[in-house]
């Protein structure tokens, strides 16, 4: 972290995961999602600079996708908000726009019966990976941490992610827009209007 990180140091990471511990504790979420919260920030601060007022934010956002992992009932976005006493919206949450799309796309799949064959974890494996690749195509999609959480690499997911950006963008012309309507709304930040500009085909030959 310390090679990185400009503004960050190992007293502000352990103010912050010790305030982690008491959100934890607050929300009664099991130990697994606090040693999960704590591996995703570090990950994240290995590899990504960040001003110490986002610190915060950066902190939520991982106990937010860990708790997804590994909670039943996992909070709400809003509660995470709220706990920042406000600090933070939940449009500005960085991993928000990520999940509504990557709801979305696994969502499209529940209609098609050639997605039958796959397996639930491989089309949300999938859903992540293209939504990821939605947003933005300046970097691969897969990384060693998702390859670690998921079990799966890269080039396994490559027919199923294939299979769901047809479904994105309605190649074979389905008239069931029932999904696409509710996703299309601004509270899912309008996900179903989004496409990336340049096809996914083409991340599969960079490694």
């Amino acid at each position: 972290m310390e090679q990185v990180q400009r503004d960050i140091t190992p007293s502000m990471r352990a103010i912050l995961i010790d305030w982690l511990v008491e959100v934890s504790e607050e929300y009664k979420l099991v130990p697994d999602t606090l040693y999960l919260t704590v591996s995703l920030i570090d990950r994240f601060l290995s590899h990504n600079v960040i001003e110490k007022q986002r610190l915060q934010l950066v902190g939520v956002s991982c106990m937010l996708i860990a708790s997804k992992y590994e909670e039943i009932c996992a909070p709400r976005v809003e509660e995470f908000c709220f706990i920042t006493d406000n600090t933070y919206t939940s449009g500005e949450d960085p991993c928000i726009e990520l999940e509504f799309l990557a709801n979305y796309l696994a969502e499209l799949s529940l209609v098609e019966y050639n997605f039958l064959k796959f397996l639930p974890s491989l089309i949300a494996a999938s859903a992540v990976f293209l939504a990821r690749w939605t947003l933005n195509q300046s970097v691969h999609p897969w990384d060693p941490t998702l390859e670690h959480y998921t079990s799966y690499k890269a080039s396994e997911l490559k027919t199923t992610v294939l299979a769901l950006e047809d479904l994105q963008l309605n190649t074979n012309g389905c008239y069931l827009n029932a999904i696409h309507d509710k996703y299309k709304q601004q509270k899912f930040k309008c996900v179903a209007t989004m496409s990336s500009p340049e096809r996914v085909i083409s991340v599969f030959s960079r490694r």
